[in-house]
């Protein structure tokens, strides 16, 4: 659980992101931008509403569910990175040509907003909201095991404070510099 400051600020800044995002990307590859229409998350080519919203919510379902049962254990924690990395590619790369693959609804909203597109911006709004509900839901029924998350942090240093609540990793730190 992350402290309700942090939670608001996470969630703006990721639309805030999207939008300087495509801000950039428009000013520096100029024509470029609009040949890929601004990279616009979009249903692929014969690809109906409810194919796209239903590829959007199992890829972010299958994210979300990897990233909590990676988090959960000791051994896996600092692998998380690059597993979610492998896992975002394979996902972006098969789900591209369906849905657009956007997995964020601020990814999908920064492209929305610069190009004044808005066509099916729902299904990137509500499809992985509903993925990563459903995750979190099939988690907290112990439907991938009984496990018990440790971190909700993807990198741990004892530089950077943690924001969330509860960590296990940050606690288990918190003992190790303080000794015995």
């Amino acid at each position: 659980m992350m402290h309700r400051r942090d939670l608001i600020g996470y969630v703006i800044f990721q639309f805030v992101g999207g939008v300087l995002g495509s801000v950039l990307a428009m000013i520096a590859w100029g024509r470029e931008f609009w040949n890929v229409r601004g990279g616009l998350t979009l249903p692929g080519p014969g690809i109906s509403v409810l194919q796209a919203f239903a590829a959007e919510t199992v890829m972010t379902f299958i994210l979300i569910a990897v990233i909590l049962c990676m988090l959960s254990r000791h051994n896996t924690v600092r692998l998380t990175p690059l597993i979610v990395w492998i896992l975002v590619t394979f996902e972006v790369l098969l789900g591209a040509s369906i849905s657009g693959a956007s997995l964020n609804p601020a990814r999908s909203f920064g492209p929305a907003v610069v190009t004044y597109e808005w066509q099916a911006l729902w299904i990137y709004f509500i499809a992985p909201t509903l993925g990563a509900l459903l995750a979190v839901a099939a988690y907290r029924e112990k439907i991938f095991g009984n496990l018990e998350l440790k971190t909700a942090k993807l990198f741990h240093t004892a530089s950077y404070e943690c924001i969330f609540l509860h960590c296990k990793e940050c606690e288990l730190n918190r003992i190790r510099l303080r000794g015995p």
